[in-house]
């Protein structure tokens, strides 16, 4: 084999193992991401199932507050009526 071709497959050697090395980095750095997406999209199902059950909370409590809040402004209508007639 001539010098040329012995220095042009030293070349692609070094060239495919830096890829290579590169590569594997990459894939590490892709493994980690995932995995702290993951971790994140858990929290944020956390948080939003407790949201979801403090506004379910307030729903309950909140109902018979606006029922109670209109039958006593209907109470109170009727009974400013009742004073002007008398």
């Amino acid at each position: 084999m001539s010098s040329a071709a012995e220095i042009l497959v030293v070349i692609l050697s070094i060239a495919l193992a830096v890829f290579i090395i590169l590569g594997i980095i990459c894939f590490i750095l892709i493994i980690r991401v995932t995995r702290q997406i993951g971790d994140i999209t858990k929290n944020m199902q956390n948080i939003s199932s407790g949201i979801d059950n403090i506004v379910q909370n307030f729903a309950q409590i909140s109902s018979p507050i606006i029922i109670m809040k209109t039958v006593l402004d209907l109470f109170k209508k009727f009974n400013k009526k009742g004073e002007k007639n008398e």
